[in-house]
């Protein structure tokens, strides 16, 4: 589930986890005032006990039980409360509602949760020329209960109806944000992956139908750039290609013009014949600097369009077949490899001249005394690694060896007929074969460069 769903679901139930808590709030504020208002009641309830008996005693004491009889018709008509007098024998002398007490048994609505007292009453004995009376007195609770019962329901109803209400909303977010939204975002998905051409329907919600048109508009000015992007970078590849293709012209014919002069040495003193070998080293370094221009365009146009012309070979015997070709005795460079054959597919060719960069690349500039070419396959990749033991590479250079005409050493490079593309040739190679290249350095100890390929089926 992602994180927006989570959120639309989580967010209503929030809501009801707070209108729940506001329910029980409410409930125990009806129960403390139920509470509070007994109390208060009771204690009323004493001092008018006490009163009463005050004014009932001169009666009883003279047996004048007709004056209880009014001052209790009299005093029990103006107020809510009963008052009931009896003898010893609990025979009932006076009562000022004879009728019964409507709350005791005429209140028919059930109660959910409060323990509410319907009636309220309070007794006591009084003692008057050697008799006993009882004096009873009761109040009905019939409006409090009422109040207390319809506050009850108000919040149950309340309640659900906010349950009902946050149902409805979670409904209109899947119906009217989620479903759109979640389409808008496959689009935007598509349109991010590359395909441009993604339709993104707009929506009538106003919620999000000025996102999406925002987003539309965005993915057609994106288009728009990209296909000028892809124009640009299609003309700068056709001009390297046209440009290098056509100094290799007049650049072939100076190093055959070099070639041939320098087959009569003997008709040159040694000023010119050095300036005859400047001229033939510069040259050749020129058109190695057209070729590694013109392989790298190469290179490049094959990543981009998929034009790749790929084989099942034997990397274990390209590697060797390297190594056997450069014949190099000093310094030594010895192949580790798995003793069977390592079938890869991908281009011989490139995987040769990317191996073959490396090892140049080590022999030229690192002052090792050995290098070490390992071969190993590892889970879904096939690892190169060429090894030397020399001056190894400072931090700062690290990080952009692999950068176009970038070099370490721009003196040695310039002597030893460096173009700086071989390390940008290597990588884009292994890229071409979805894979990548590094390096590791340590400055006294060596470096260790690296082609990692990814591997792929045969189509």
């Amino acid at each position: 589930m992602r994180t927006r769903d989570k959120f639309l679901i989580a967010l209503p139930l929030y809501v009801a986890i707070l209108v729940f808590m506001a329910l029980v709030m409410s409930f125990n504020h009806l129960i403390d005032f139920n509470k509070s208002y007994m109390s208060d009641e009771r204690s009323e309830l004493h001092v008018f006990y006490k009163q009463m008996v005050w004014a009932l005693e001169p009666y009883l004491e003279k047996h004048d039980f007709q004056k209880v009889r009014e001052y209790c018709a009299d005093f029990g008509s103006n107020q809510d409360i009963r008052i009931r007098v009896f003898d010893e024998s609990k025979s009932l002398i006076a009562d000022s509602q004879p009728e019964e007490i409507i709350g005791e048994n005429r209140l028919s609505k059930k109660q959910f949760f409060l323990p509410l007292v319907k009636v309220l009453s309070y007794n006591g004995e009084i003692t008057c020329a050697g008799h006993k009376y009882r004096l009873d007195l009761t109040i009905s609770q019939e409006s409090v209960v009422k109040t207390l019962i319809e506050a009850q329901y108000n919040l149950v109803i309340f309640f659900v109806t906010c349950f009902i209400f946050l149902l409805l909303c979670i409904i209109y977010l899947i119906m009217k944000v989620q479903i759109p939204f979640n389409m808008l975002q496959k689009s935007v998905t598509r349109i991010a992956k590359g395909d441009l051409d993604t339709e993104i329907e707009i929506p009538h919600s106003r919620i999000l139908h000025e996102l999406a048109l925002a987003v539309s508009v965005m993915a057609q000015k994106l288009k728009r750039q990209i296909v000028r992007l892809q124009q640009l970078e299609t003309y700068r590849k056709d001009f390297i290609a046209n440009v290098s293709h056509e100094i290799k012209t007049p650049l072939t014919a100076i190093s055959s013009a070099v070639e041939l002069l320098q087959n009569k040495k003997s008709d040159f003193d040694s000023q010119n014949l050095e300036c005859l070998n400047i001229l033939g080293f510069q040259a050749e370094r020129l058109n190695n600097l057209v070729n590694d221009i013109l392989c790298l365009a190469e290179l490049e146009n094959a990543t981009t369009n998929e034009s790749q012309k790929f084989v099942m070979f034997d990397l274990n015997k390209t590697i060797s077949d390297v190594i056997m070709h450069l014949n190099i005795t000093k310094p030594e460079v010895h192949l580790t490899a798995p003793s069977s054959a390592v079938e890869y597919w991908g281009s011989p060719h490139l995987i040769e001249q990317a191996v073959m960069n490396l090892i140049i690349n080590a022999v030229k500039y690192s002052q090792s005394p050995k290098i070490d070419v390992i071969l190993e396959t590892t889970g879904e990749t096939v690892r190169i690694d060429v090894k030397d033991y020399g001056i190894g590479i400072a931090p700062e250079h690290v990080a952009r060896v692999f950068e176009r005409f970038y070099r370490v050493d721009k003196s040695r490079s310039r002597e030893n007929g460096g173009t700086g593309l071989g390390l940008a040739i290597v990588k884009n190679i292994a890229i071409l074969h979805n894979g990548s290249a590094e390096v590791v350095s340590t400055e006294g100890k060596g470096s260790t460069f690296s082609i990692i390929l990814g591997k792929k089926e045969s189509e």
